[in-house]
């Protein structure tokens, strides 16, 4: 089955292998190939932009605080997300074989584009809540600072294997599209989020500010008790990303487990604007 999309010969974004449902069910869709237009951008799937290794030390190094804040206050998988989302983070290699899933716009909760908001998707019963969040500029800016406070709290102690679970969707249309995970980056899973820690901050070596600054581990295990990020910039840098991860609204399930128990949950909705 074939999709098309836009007006003009020659204008096309082909969906291969989508099965429609009843509204609010989500379905799988193979990866979009996109058809060049002359006057038309469609979605091109799979690009691949710069590992961090490629970005500055400057921007290195902010990345690498934001993945230390991201794991150290893991209920805020804020910042994780957006690592992922931006390409501006590495992950554990062995990527999932892509898929896509549409569904209808109405069918979840945090439906709302266009501005930034999060919740705690735990039921309650999770042992490490989000307590307080907020990201500015919104939409987010790329390239451009992005300023982040958070407060979480946990009143368990969080030690390696740390599971991490990433569904990215991005609004397309009145449909929600879940991005594949490419390269470890989009809708991925990581095994153990310590190990990743590790790589990228080796152990004996200082946390990177802001975390040395506000006493925030860099390093699993993690203790049990209350971390907070006072208002804190990281640099996004202008680096090339992915079609499908540039302009537009989006919304990020994160969720922190360890040896089949759920520690934390997530939900969070943001726009990104790109230059």
């Amino acid at each position: 089955m074939k999709i098309t999309e836009g007006t003009g010969r020659g204008a096309a974004c082909e969906l291969r292998g989508l099965r429609l449902q009843q509204p609010g069910h989500a379905v799988p869709l193979a990866l979009a190939r996109e058809t060049r237009s002359p006057r038309n951008k469609f979605l091109k799937l799979g690009a691949r932009g710069p590992r961090l290794s490629h970005l500055p030390p400057r921007f290195r190094s902010s990345c690498l605080a934001a993945s230390g804040a991201a794991v150290a206050m893991p209920a805020a998988g804020l910042v994780l997300a957006l690592c992922a989302l931006l390409q501006l983070c590495p992950a554990a290699l062995g990527a999932l074989r892509p898929q896509l899933l549409v569904e209808r716009s109405g069918s979840r909760r945090l439906s709302k584009v266009g501005g930034f908001s999060w919740e705690n998707c735990g039921e309650g019963k999770d042992p490490v809540v989000l307590q307080s969040l907020s990201v500015a500029p919104d939409p987010i800016s790329i390239p451009g600072n992005l300023r982040i406070s958070a407060a979480v709290n946990g009143n368990k102690a969080m030690a390696s294997p740390l599971k991490t679970v990433l569904v990215v969707e991005k609004a397309l249309g009145d449909l929600w599209i879940q991005l594949p995970c490419i390269d470890q980056l989009g809708s991925c899973t990581y095994d153990d989020i310590c190990t990743i820690l590790d790589t990228l901050i080796p152990p004996g070596t200082p946390c990177p500010e802001p975390l040395l600054t506000y006493g925030i581990p860099c390093h699993c295990p993690f203790k049990a008790g209350s971390y907070s990020l006072p208002a804190s910039d990281f640099a996004l840098p202008d680096v090339e990303l992915p079609s499908f991860m540039t302009n537009g609204n989006y919304r990020v399930r994160a969720v922190v487990s360890s040896k089949g128990e759920e520690l934390a949950c997530v939900k969070l909705g943001f726009s990104l604007q790109s230059q």
